[in-house]
């Protein structure tokens, strides 16, 4: 697996001047920019990994089940990368008829007592740790606090299923060798 990482960061890096011009070129803010590339990367028989082609425009239709799965997490992945929450679009899409001024799938605007709390901590950050342990911080979570540690576990138990899922294929494609 760490081959096969290294491959990709490696073309990616060696097609950054590129990429970055055609950038500076084309987009206003770079920071509102992305592209999904797709690698095919051939397995030899002692599985090491050769570099195919890379498509700059790779096909997201499923031709299976297993193609599904594997290009849902994918997108998932993409859209929380640009910040957009899939969880968010399934809420927005089940209050869309709902004409609430304040549907629940909106992101919540943080009370004065978490922006407070944000900046002793971003203070503290900048200045060595001087506002206040970790262990206040902590000790005194906010709903902010709460939902974004949620989404965290969240992301981190997905990105485990995932690697545990490669790890798993990998082990049954030695079998089949």
């Amino acid at each position: 697996m760490d081959e096969i990482k290294s491959i990709i960061v490696k073309t990616i890096i060696s097609v950054h001047v590129s990429n970055a011009s055609g950038v500076r070129l084309f987009v206003q803010n770079r920071t509102s920019v992305y592209e999904l590339f797709g690698f095919d990367i051939l397995l030899d028989s002692k599985l090491k990994p050769w570099l195919m082609e890379v498509n700059i425009s790779p096909s997201l239709k499923a031709s299976c089940d297993l193609d599904y799965r594997i290009k849902e997490d994918l997108v998932v992945d993409l859209l929380n990368m640009v910040g957009v929450r899939v969880s968010d679009l399934e809420m927005a899409k089940g209050a869309a008829g709902c004409r609430s001024k304040n549907p629940k799938w909106r992101k919540p605007v943080l009370t004065t007592s978490e922006r407070n709390k944000q900046k002793r901590w971003n203070f503290a950050e900048k200045n060595g740790g001087g506002g206040g342990s970790v262990v206040e911080f902590l000790s005194n979570l906010t709903e902010d606090d709460l939902r974004m540690l949620k989404e965290t576990e969240d992301e981190v138990r997905r990105i485990i299923a995932a690697e545990t899922s490669s790890v798993s294929s990998l082990a049954q494609l030695k079998l089949l060798m």
